[in-house]
């Protein structure tokens, strides 16, 4: 039996954006499971809350067989990496 594949896509998503779902749409497609970290204490001012950002994951999420279920301090994504045994996706930016 093969090792699971599990990935960790973290960030503030302060909004979630299509660039953001582009990433996802890709990465559940390497991975057995993906996990979207949403940060907070990044030293940002969000324009919605934990929870909205929460909400707006879960509900464009779903349809991608991704998860919106961890939160970390801005330092914790190292950590999370390690728990998970993750591998991180990362967009291209031009």
């Amino acid at each position: 039996m093969s090792k699971k594949r599990i990935g960790l896509y973290p960030g503030t998503f302060d909004p979630v954006t299509l660039g953001h779902l582009d990433i996802v749409k890709r990465a559940v497609k390497l991975v057995d499971h993906l996990v979207i970290g949403l940060g907070t204490g990044s030293g940002k001012t969000p324009l919605f809350s934990l929870e909205e950002r929460i909400a707006m994951w879960k509900h464009e999420a779903e349809p991608l067989a991704a998860e919106a279920r961890e939160t970390f301090e801005r330092v914790g994504a190292v950590r999370a990496l390690e728990r998970l045994d993750a591998v991180m996706p990362t967009g291209v930016t031009a």
